[in-house]
């Protein structure tokens, strides 16, 4: 039969370390995630201002054509 190896048991500073840097990545992936969110909020809000300009372009197409708005 073949021996086994008996593991090692956690210290208390083994613990800490293994938590601090699960902390660490937790917060860098928080940040991250921010970042992205503001991105995508920035790409959303020029998105509503091309479109605005769109609509007001058309709008004075449509007042040179005689049209309503």
């Amino acid at each position: 039969m073949v021996k086994r190896k008996k593991k090692k048991k956690e210290g208390k500073r083994r613990k800490e370390k293994r938590v601090v840097k699960k902390e660490e990545k937790k917060g860098e992936e928080e940040e991250e995630e921010k970042k992205v969110k503001e991105e995508e909020e920035k790409e959303k809000e020029e998105g509503r201002k091309e479109e605005g300009k769109e609509e007001e372009e058309w709008g004075e197409e449509e007042k040179r054509r005689g049209g309503k708005k």
